[in-house]
C-alpha cells in the first residue's frame, strides 16, 4: 500500500511539474524578449507531437512576436517561409493540423500575422485546402505582395482551389488593363495550376487578348522608332544647313574685315567700318544663332559625341567649334 502512495504521490508530483512547464513554456513562446523566445522554440521541438499540436493556439499568437521578418525584403520571403521566424517553422514543423487555426489567422487585422500565415500554408500544399474560402476572401486585400503569396498557396492546392476561380478571373481582367502586371500574370499561373475548363478559358483568353496588346504596343514602338529616326533625319539636315551658312557669312566677314584693313582707302573707312559692323551683328550674328541652338539642341537630343562625329564628317567642327560659336 505504501508503495503504491509513494507511486501515485510521484505521478502526480510529475504531472503537476509537467502543468507548470507547459505554462511556462506557453509565455515564454509569445514573451517580447527575443532571446527567450528563441529559447522557448528550441524547447519545442523537444516536444512530442501531441503536446505540439495543443500549443497551435500559441504559435498562432505568436506569429506577431516574428519582428524580424518584418524587416525582410520581397526577395527573402521564401527564406522567412523556411524558418526565419520561430513560430512560423514551428508550425511548419507540426503540420497541416494547425490549418484550422491559420485560417482564423488569415482574419487577423494585423496584416503581418495574416502574412505569415499565408506563408506557413505554404508549406501543406493540397493539405491547406480548407483554407480555401478564407485565401478568397484575403485576395480582398489591396496589398500587392500579400495577394500574390495567396496565389502561390492557391497554385499548391490546386485543383480543390477552384472555388477561387472566379476572383482569379477578375484579377485576371484588370491585367488587360493595367498592362504590364504581375499580379495577373501570377493570377493566370494559378488558373493554369487549378485547370478547371472555367480556369482554361479564361487563361486562354487572357493569353489571345495580351497578345493582340503585345502586337499593338510592337506596332506602337515601330511608329515611334520611324518618327522619331524621320526626326532625326530633319535635325541632321538642318543642323549641316545651318552649320554651312554660319561657315560662308563668316568667311565672308573675313573677307570683308581683310580688305577694311588693307584694301580701304582713308575716305571710306568710316562706311565701311559700319557696314562691317552692321554685317557681324545681324548677318553673321543671326547665322551663328542659329546654329548654336541647332547645335545644342542636337547635343541635348543625341550626345556631344554624336554631334562632334556629324561636325568632323561634315567639316564645320574646325571652323565652328563646340556647340558655342564665337567670333
Amino acid at each position: 500500500m505504501r508503495r503504491i502512495n509513494f507511486i501515485f504521490e510521484i505521478f502526480v508530483v510529475a504531472f503537476l511539474f509537467m502543468v507548470s512547464g507547459c505554462a511556462s513554456l506557453q509565455q515564454r513562446l509569445t514573451s517580447e524578449d527575443d532571446n527567450v523566445r528563441q529559447t522557448a522554440f528550441k524547447e519545442f521541438n523537444g516536444l512530442d507531437t501531441v503536446s505540439k499540436e495543443k500549443l497551435t493556439p500559441v504559435l498562432v499568437d505568436a506569429l506577431k512576436e516574428d519582428r524580424a521578418a518584418i524587416e525582410k525584403k520581397i526577395a527573402d520571403l521564401d527564406e522567412f517561409a523556411r524558418g526565419r521566424a520561430p513560430a512560423a517553422i514551428a508550425l511548419v514543423n507540426i503540420g497541416p493540423a494547425t490549418v484550422p487555426f491559420l485560417i482564423n489567422a488569415l482574419k487577423d487585422e494585423d496584416r503581418n500575422i495574416r502574412f505569415r500565415a499565408i506563408m506557413v500554408l505554404r508549406n501543406f500544399g493540397h493539405d491547406a485546402k480548407d483554407a480555401v474560402p478564407a485565401l478568397i476572401e484575403a485576395l480582398k486585400d489591396k496589398d500587392n505582395v500579400v495577394n500574390r503569396e495567396i496565389m502561390k498557396v492557391l497554385r499548391a492546392i490546386g485543383h480543390d482551389a477552384k472555388d477561387a476561380v472566379p476572383t482569379l478571373i477578375e484579377t485576371l481582367n484588370n491585367g488587360l488593363v493595367k498592362r504590364y502586371d504581375e499580379e495577373s500574370n501570377d493570377a493566370m499561373r494559378t488558373l493554369e495550376k487549378i485547370a478547371t475548363p472555367e480556369a482554361e478559358n479564361a487563361v486562354a483568353h487572357f493569353k489571345v487578348e495580351k497578345d493582340k496588346q503585345q502586337v499593338e504596343e510592337d506596332k506602337q514602338q515601330v511608329e515611334e522608332q520611324v518618327k522619331a529616326n524621320k526626326r532625326r533625319v530633319e535635325e541632321t539636315h538642318n543642323l549641316i544647313e545651318a552649320a554651312t551658312d554660319c561657315k560662308i557669312k563668316k568667311d565672308i566677314y573675313i573677307q570683308m574685315k581683310y580688305d577694311l584693313e588693307y584694301k580701304t582707302l582713308s575716305k571710306d573707312i568710316n562706311r565701311k567700318s559700319t557696314k562691317l559692323q552692321q554685317y557681324r551683328l545681324n548677318t553673321l550674328g543671326h547665322a551663328v544663332k542659329k546654329y548654336s541652338e541647332l547645335a545644342l539642341e542636337y547635343e541635348s537630343n543625341y550626345g556631344v559625341a554624336a554631334l562632334r562625329d556629324l561636325a568632323i564628317k561634315n567639316d564645320f567642327l574646325e571652323d565652328l567649334g563646340l556647340p558655342h560659336i564665337s567670333f
